[in-house]
Parts: structure tokens; sequence; C-alpha cells
């Protein structure tokens, strides 16, 4: 039964269609994390478990492990480059040179702006159009926005036009 429900929060297919070997990209990432789920860990630790994954299995991906985080209370530690992914963490832990460089939420690191850079990173998307926006006038916020905090941000300002 257990096993059947983690199949199901993992939006995997039918054991029948796993046993197939007709596996895409994105199926065969399910197989492994439904049977770990399956055993009940307090902790889930991926490492870079998207990047080999279209768009569409990527998402896939990201919305079941927060589902399987929500039903089970599990801890997910998420080994990852990709920014999109940080900005969905409660907590980002930034290596550098293999030691602890910083503890902080996704918006603490991405308020960093170039800083970033040395690190290692990426500025995020919304990071860099919020200053373009902000450089021409059309926003007055000095934080870092997210993209769904960034577009809040320009229907005020435009609305006030």
């Amino acid at each position: 039964m257990f096993i059947a429900k983690s199949l199901i929060l993992t939006q995997c297919p039918s054991p029948d269609v796993l046993n197939k070997n007709l596996l895409n990209e994105s199926i065969s990432e399910f197989r492994p994390i439904a049977g770990i789920v399956a055993m009940r860990p307090s902790i889930l630790i991926l490492d870079e478990a998207t990047s080999m994954l279209d768009p569409e299995g990527r998402q896939e991906l990201i919305q079941s492990i927060k589902a399987i985080r929500k039903e089970y209370g599990m801890t997910v530690l998420s080994i990852t480059h990709d920014l999109d992914e940080v900005a969905l963490s409660d907590r980002v832990l930034v290596l550098k040179k293999g030691k602890v460089e910083s503890v902080s939420s996704p918006r603490e690191l991405f308020s960093r702006g170039s800083e970033l850079v040395d690190l290692g990173l990426d500025i995020p998307f919304s990071a860099l159009l919020t200053q373009k926006l902000r450089n021409t006038g059309l926003i007055d916020c000095e934080d870092y926005l997210t993209e769904k905090e960034l577009v809040e941000q320009l229907w005020e300002s435009l609305s006030k036009m």
C-alpha cells in the first residue's frame, strides 16, 4: 500500500509501465525516488535530481518532491546549481572551496547581487531585471524580488502612470 502511495505521490506510472523498460528520462528519475520514499526515510537527499530532465519532467519532479515533503514531513536536502530550485528552498547552504560560505534564505542569498558571481553562482533573472527596471525608474525597490513580486511591482508602477 505504501509503495503504491509513493508511486502516486511521485507521479510515477504504474509498476507495470515501470517494468516494461519503456522509460523516458522523466519516468526513470521517478522510479528510484519512489523506491526511497517507500522506505519512509526522515531525510531525502537529491543530488542534481532535475539536471538531466526536460522542463516538463523537471516541473513534475519538483512538484512531486513538494508533495512528498508535505505528506510525510520529510526533510529534503537538494544539491543543485539551478537557481529556480534554490528559490523554492527554505534554507540555502553555499559551499566555497569545500567550506560552508553561508547559510541563508534564498531571498538573503539573492540579495547579495554581484557577489553571487564571485561565489560561482549566476544572478537570478528576476534580480537582473529588477536592477534594470530600477535603473530606468520603473520600480522603486532595493530588495530582491521573486518573479511574482516583480510582476506585482510592475503592475503597481504601471497603474500609477
